[in-house]
Order: C-alpha cells, then sequence, then structure tokens
C-alpha cells in the first residue's frame, strides 16, 4: 500500500544542482542510474531554467537523455537575476554569484512546491558540493546530506585544507611538504582560489571545505585507488567518502550543431584537429589569448576553438586572416561531448576547470 505524505515508506531524494559550467550533466548521470535501479524512489532535480532546458530535451519528466524516467521529475529554480539583467562582461562569474545569494532562499522555496506536488517530503539531500548551506538544509530536516564533488579528490583535499594551506603560504610560501598527498604541488600549482579570502567565490569553496566533514557521505568523481594517499586522508576527514567515477557524460541524442562543427570535423583527417575550448565560465587574459593564436597559428594544425566573446575583436586580425576558413574554424559555442568523441579530434586544450587541481 502507498504510503502517505511523510511515511517512511517512501523515499523522495531532492536533487540540488549547480546550474554552470558542467556541473549539472554529470550529477543528473548519476541521478539518472540511480533512478534506474531504485523505481519506487521518486528524485526530483532542481537547477535553473536554461540549465533544466539543456538537461533534458525531451521534457522536465524525462530522463534527461530522451528516455522516460517516471521517478525523475525537474523543477525550475530562479537564478536570481533581475528582469532586463544583461551581463556586463567585466565580471564572468557575475552571474554566478547573483544565483548563488540567491540560491539558499530560492532553492527552499522550490523545494517546497515539489514536496506537495509529488505528496511526500525530502527524505535526502543529493547536492553539488558547491551548495555548502545544504548542510544547514538537512539539518533542519533531519535528513542525510550527500554532497557531490563533480571533479577529482586531490583538489577536493585542497579546499578542505586551506586554512593549512594559507598557513604554509604565509610562512615559507613555495611548496606542501606538511600536507599528505599535497606534498608533490607547489604553491604555484594552485588555483588562486585557495588564497583568496574575499571574493564571493573563493568563500563559497572555503565554506564548502569546512562544513563537508558534517556530511552523511561525499561523492567524488574518481575511481578505487586512482590517489591511495589523498583517497586516505578524505577517508580520515569525512564521515564516509564514496568513489562513483569517473562520470562519463552521455550527450543527448540531438545535440545542436548550429555552426557545423561536425561536417567540419568530418572533413579533417583522423586525430589531426586541435580542439580548443575555456568553457562557459572561465576564460584566459587577453595575452594568453593572443598567445595561444599565434601557437595555434605556427603549428599548421587544423584546429576548431570554441571561443566565449567577440572573436573578432578579440583575437588577432592577422590570425583570423590566415589562419581561419583555410585550415581552422572559430565558433561561439560547440556541441563539445560529440567534437571530443570525434575521430578527428587529437588533442583538446582546456583550462581543465575552475577548481581542479592535479599533480605535479
Amino acid at each position: 500500500m502507498a504510503g502517505t505524505e511523510d511515511s517512511p515508506a517512501r523515499k523522495h531524494v531532492a536533487v540540488l544542482a549547480f546550474p554552470f559550467a558542467t556541473h549539472a550533466a554529470p550529477l543528473l548521470h548519476l541521478v539518472r542510474r540511480i533512478a534506474a535501479v531504485s523505481p519506487a524512489t521518486m528524485f526530483s532535480f532542481f537547477s535553473s531554467e536554461k540549465s533544466n532546458l539543456a538537461c533534458f530535451p525531451g521534457g522536465k519528466r524525462s530522463g534527461g537523455d530522451g528516455s522516460a524516467c517516471p521517478n525523475l521529475v525537474a523543477y525550475d529554480v530562479w537564478d536570481g537575476a533581475p528582469d532586463g539583467y544583461v551581463p556586463s562582461g567585466r565580471n564572468p562569474v557575475e552571474p554566478v554569484e547573483i544565483f548563488l545569494r540567491a540560491a539558499p532562499d530560492n532553492i527552499e522555496s522550490v523545494l517546497h512546491v515539489a514536496e506537495r506536488e509529488r505528496g511526500c517530503k525530502a527524505t535526502c539531500l543529493l547536492t553539488d558540493a558547491f551548495y555548502w548551506f545544504a548542510a544547514d538544509m538537512a539539518r533542519e530536516r533531519s535528513v542525510p546530506w550527500v554532497p557531490v564533488w563533480t571533479a577529482g579528490p586531490c583538489a577536493l583535499l585542497t579546499h578542505m585544507e586551506t586554512d593549512a594551506i594559507r598557513q604554509m603560504y604565509a610562512t615559507s610560501g613555495e611548496t606542501l611538504d606538511g600536507i599528505p598527498g599535497l606534498s608533490a604541488l607547489r604553491m604555484v600549482d594552485l588555483p588562486k582560489e585557495l588564497l583568496d579570502a574575499i571574493s564571493p567565490f573563493p568563500t563559497l569553496l572555503y565554506r564548502m571545505g569546512q562544513v563537508l566533514p558534517q556530511a552523511t557521505a561525499v561523492v567524488c568523481n574518481s575511481f578505487e585507488d586512482a590517489d591511495p594517499i589523498v583517497q586516505r586522508e578524505l577517508r580520515s576527514k569525512l564521515q564516509m567518502f564514496l568513489d562513483v567515477g569517473p562520470l562519463v557524460l552521455s550527450p543527448p541524442p540531438a545535440l545542436s550543431d548550429e555552426h557545423g562543427c561536425i561536417p567540419w570535423l568530418d572533413e579533417q583527417e583522423t586525430a589531426s584537429v586541435v580542439y580548443v575550448s575555456f568553457g562557459s565560465m572561465l576564460r584566459p587574459p587577453p595575452h594568453e589569448i593572443t598567445a595561444i593564436a599565434n601557437a595555434l597559428d605556427k603549428t599548421a594544425f587544423p584546429f576548431l576553438w570554441s571561443f566565449r566573446g567577440d572573436a573578432e575583436a578579440e583575437l588577432p586580425l592577422e590570425f583570423l586572416d590566415r589562419a581561419t576558413g583555410t585550415r581552422g574554424k572559430v565558433v561561439p559555442w560547440a556541441p563539445q561531448l560529440h567534437v571530443l568523441g570525434h575521430r578527428a579530434v587529437g588533442a583538446f586544450v582546456t583550462h581543465a576547470g575552475g577548481t581542479r587541481c592535479w599533480r605535479a
């Protein structure tokens, strides 16, 4: 017999996605797999309207990959931007900061709507690890909180050791010899967010590192023994550390290619193309963009550059004149998963994510 609202017989997992860059897609990939093997459990997926439109091409009651998934429903969370808002362009993470300021109240409001519609209170919060405030939400509801870290374990450990790293920077300023698992890293190898104690996004990462030990379990996009020393440190600091990766992204069957990237790649030789993309949030400074353009120009390899911005204004004119149209292609957006899976792509130039940190 079906349970009534708040009945322990009913399970309702509230999934709180971070709707920027590639965070929502791997979380949805994980949720789809769990939902498929637990059909009696309800899953409510919360993200921005723009993010949900990209993740759920078959509609908000689909599995996000075009398939039917009756126990998974998406809900839109307001992005916090006022009517008529246009990003200034001076701060690429400005939309993120606006969203985060409004996120706790907005998510709470939509969660109440989902609980009413589905007839069951949330019994678990499965969230992006960025949502440090979810610790309070889970505690107030007396339900488990399971944050998902979509990068690797080394980056996660650095954010949990931020205080120690800042102390070392203030004294030695060179290496991380005193932290097990991070001794091969130098200060210059670390993302600048670790040493920034003022800006909103670094503050979010710091708070995240402080509250993760409160989580019932922390899920990491890694695999068993990928980095034994780092993972041992994380297990000693967290109640439970779960490797669930690598989270392979599955592109939707009908992904837009309005700029003709795939037909262009079809004409290139196998493993000959350099694909360049720095994501939707972060971008190199002007002098680095110029250096990349010059390097591509000199290599003579064909290239595809997904360039967020005004290419004609920001790329060297001589580069555009010589390289594009003959052996290169610059587009404002590319179907990245399909591009990376194409036989013609032999190299990928990217920033590897703003919060990632790899061994030297």
